[in-house]
């Protein structure tokens, strides 16, 4: 059963933390190859006093995924971790600097379309909701309730899987939020949504 998480206040941060990190990894996919590793950062904050998801939508002239719906992430530079990766990635794309964010946490990395990517995602918490958006890769930053994802009308196979992952509707009409950003959404809203052992009293998610 899925509750929502009704604030972002300290408590409940603590809460969603214990939950990322104790949840067992559940995600095993084979590789073809030796993959580069990636990460993204999907970010909650605040915003008419109720929990929101942060997403970007791709500018149309992009040689990939043009216009679609993804979280702020890309590629691992030497010499730096994952998280570090999803940190910079996001101060790049949405002008959010990393004494903004919060890490709560991360769920199972999973592969790009082509296989050639790991991309690792983690869970950031954002002090407020204010952007910056580089018009070279992003049209545009938008956010939408947490809530809105513990439903979703339809679902698509994952990849080659026997796996399948929610088709989200977006806040613009005809633009949906699918394919491995919504994999990593459910992801993370099924490891909040579900107590874990060890929890202690406090406001519930």
């Amino acid at each position: 059963m899925h509750t929502a998480i009704t604030k972002l206040d300290p408590p409940s941060i603590a809460l969603l933390r214990h939950r990322l990190t104790r949840h067992p990894k559940q995600l095993h996919f084979t590789y073809p190859r030796t993959p580069q590793e990636a990460a993204v950062l999907v970010l909650l904050c605040t915003v008419n006093n109720k929990p929101h998801v942060v997403f970007e939508e791709r500018t149309a002239i992009l040689s990939s995924h043009a216009g679609e719906v993804c979280f702020p992430g890309g590629k691992a530079d030497p010499h730096e971790t994952l998280e570090e990766t999803a940190l910079r990635e996001t101060e790049e794309e949405l002008g959010i600097s990393r004494n903004r964010i919060r890490v709560v946490g991360a769920v199972d990395p999973v592969p790009s379309k082509d296989y050639r990517l790991r991309v690792h995602p983690f869970v950031g918490v954002l002090s407020e909701w204010a952007v910056e958006v580089n018009s070279a890769e992003v049209h545009r930053a938008f956010v939408m309730p947490l809530e809105h994802f513990y439903r979703s009308k339809r679902v698509m196979r994952f990849r080659d899987s026997d796996m399948v992952v929610p088709v989200y509707a977006s806040d613009k009409a005809g633009l949906e939020i699918w394919g491995l950003t919504a994999f990593i959404l459910s992801q993370v809203v099924r490891r909040i949504s579900s107590p874990v052992k060890g929890e202690t009293s406090g406001p519930k998610l």
